[in-house]
């Protein structure tokens, strides 16, 4: 299911959502004097923001930012290819992610670890940027767009180049995955997204208190929407943040593999989403090994834990 949908004013959520799929795409486009787009995603997905922003009367050819808030394939993937329908467009992310979208070597190496050898056949290529056309952006630096500014908060925790942007004048924060994502059914629940091989729960706690300090209104969030409860999302992801470090911790502690942790996390799965919890199965498994090599880089378990 495709969706284009005005989320607040002049702001628009470009989504796929497959129905059968977790795997699930959205970009956030803003309808400012600088047109600008939050998340190309993979470039599967570009083909999607296209049709969107020809539904909502713009060519991507108008679009003055893109910008992906870090540098994992299914957020910047399709960069590349969205720069190259979009000549007049600067790309931002945060300076230590940003070479990656000029040489996206170590971005492919990754890729092959979390979605295969054969990644190209379900997200598509990743295309290299000219230099000269990437801003490479740190905390406290802003974006104007015309009536609107964007802030750059790093956001370190998921990724250490994560950023989030921030709308002061009206308390709008585009998190990515720095507080996790909403679930799709409506409750509210928000989970962490523990990404492996570089999440760091310390850093995403640490992350969560700075962003609730913004005391923004609404999140929007690049899974899988948009938030009008901002204190209580944030709770609700730190809360989970440190439960879930528990559950594998212990786990871990007695013994258990890998396949036994994440039949737990299937488990909570299945309580959170009952019809559509065996979607989550890769979820689970990204969950376990991102809080289990976080604990083996801590020293608190050995190196053949799990």
């Amino acid at each position: 299911m495709d969706i284009v949908t005005e989320v607040a004013e002049k702001i628009y959520l470009i989504a796929e959502h497959p129905e059968d799929s977790i795997r699930c795409f959205q970009a956030f486009f803003i309808a400012t004097e600088k047109l600008t787009l939050i998340e190309p995603g993979p470039t599967t997905f570009v083909p999607k923001i296209v049709d969107g922003l020809h539904k909502l009367g713009y060519e991507p050819n108008s679009l003055s930012y893109i910008i992906p808030t870090h540098i994992h394939a299914d957020h910047s993937g399709g960069t590349g290819y969205l720069a190259q329908l979009a000549p007049n467009a600067t790309m931002i992310a945060h300076e230590k992610g940003a070479r990656h979208l000029a040489n996206p070597a170590k971005l492919i190496e990754g890729t092959k670890l979390s979605w295969g050898e054969n990644y190209e056949s379900e997200i598509g290529p990743i295309i290299p940027i000219s230099k000269e056309r990437i801003r490479a952006v740190r905390e406290g630096d802003t974006v104007p767009l015309g009536e609107k500014t964007l802030t750059v908060i790093h956001s370190p925790g998921h990724a250490k180049h994560h950023i989030c942007l921030h709308d002061a004048n009206n308390g709008d924060l585009f998190s990515g995955e720095s507080l996790g994502m909403l679930l799709p059914d409506g409750s509210e629940m928000v989970l962490p997204i523990s990404s492996p091989p570089v999440f760091e729960i310390d850093v995403a706690l640490e992350t969560y208190n700075r962003l609730k300090k913004l005391n923004p209104s609404t999140i929007f969030f690049s899974h899988f929407g948009v938030s009008h409860n901002a204190n209580r999302c944030i709770q609700l992801v730190e809360e989970n943040t440190r439960v879930w470090g528990d559950i594998v911790l212990q786990a871990l502690q007695s013994g258990e593999n890998r396949a036994q942790i994440i039949a737990r996390f299937q488990d909570i799965m299945r309580k959170l989403q009952p019809d559509t919890a065996d979607q989550y199965d890769q979820f689970a498994g990204w969950t376990t090994d991102g809080y289990t090599g976080y604990f083996i880089k801590k020293g608190v378990v050995s190196h053949n834990a799990g």
